[in-house]
């Protein structure tokens, strides 16, 4: 599911964007997570209470943390995102706003 800021009446850094694809989807913010590689996306995310994954592809993990993410990985490689997500135990939504052209 993607969701894109002309779709919804406020644009990232506001979680409007997160909250409508959370309601499309039928999922609760606790039970998504999120992967975002920008400060405004980060705090959108976050901003929505979805635990949110920095990718720190085009900005420093330091802006990114510092904007909420936990964790920051280097990309979808990194084997901290894969001991996160074998450590969730459960099913989860996973919403990803980062543009198709830097999906690994």
């Amino acid at each position: 599911l993607v969701v894109s800021g002309e779709e919804t009446a406020r644009a990232k850094p506001d979680p409007l964007p997160y909250l409508t694809a959370l309601d499309r989807l039928g999922v609760a913010a606790p039970e998504a997570l999120a992967f975002e590689d920008s400060a405004p996306g980060v705090t959108a995310a976050v901003a929505a209470g979805v635990r949110t994954v920095g990718l720190s592809t085009s900005q420093p993990a330091e802006v990114l943390a510092s904007a909420g993410a936990d964790p920051v990985v280097a990309d979808f490689r990194d084997a901290a995102l894969w001991d996160l997500l074998r450590g969730c135990g459960r099913r989860a939504a996973i919403v990803n706003s980062t543009p198709p052209s830097i999906r690994a």
